[in-house]
């Protein structure tokens, strides 16, 4: 008699179960398309055994709100907020710029010191923002690795 059993298949309900839960799941975390499209591509092919734990651990990750896919999201959501800061922050440096000139123009020989302050500190924001930009950059492409990472075991698996 042999003591090493072979896993027990995976009846075709639960399968079943496990695509349709993954598929509410999804809907349910906004996941989008190009991500459910790829991830079921890198699968495609692997038997019951093997896939259903990596779908299992896909729905508990987005439950967890520690998926990947999530992280790479909220990470380019960040970035696209921060640049949307330096567009804002461009404005006011250009209206307070605008001012300046026009009180140059009026005669005005020297700004007054807080003035000067106030483009002084404008400055300093606008440095700070691109600092950040940049560490959100960063984060970005970090997330986009481990996403990729993810994405890359499930399609080795595929071609054992």
């Amino acid at each position: 008699m042999n003591s090493t059993k072979e896993p027990s298949a995976i009846s075709s309900e639960v399968v079943n179960y496990l695509k349709d839960e993954l598929l509410i799941t999804w809907e349910a975390y906004l996941i989008p398309d190009y991500h459910r499209t790829v991830f079921l591509d890198c699968i495609f092919g692997l038997k019951a055994q093997q896939y259903a734990p990596i779908m299992v651990k896909e729905i508990e990750d987005l439950q967890a709100e520690r998926s990947p896919i999530q992280n790479t999201i909220r990470a380019i959501i960040a970035r696209e907020s921060c640049i949307s800061q330096i567009v804002e922050l461009e404005k006011v440096l250009k209206d307070t710029d605008s001012r300046n000139l026009q009180l140059i123009s009026l005669g005005v020989k020297q700004l007054d010191s807080s003035n000067r302050q106030s483009h002084s500190q404008l400055l300093d924001e606008c440095i700070n923002i691109l600092h950040s930009l940049r560490m959100l950059s960063l984060h970005v492409v970090k997330c986009i690795i481990e996403w990729r990472k993810q994405l890359i075991y499930n399609y080795l698996l595929t071609n054992q």
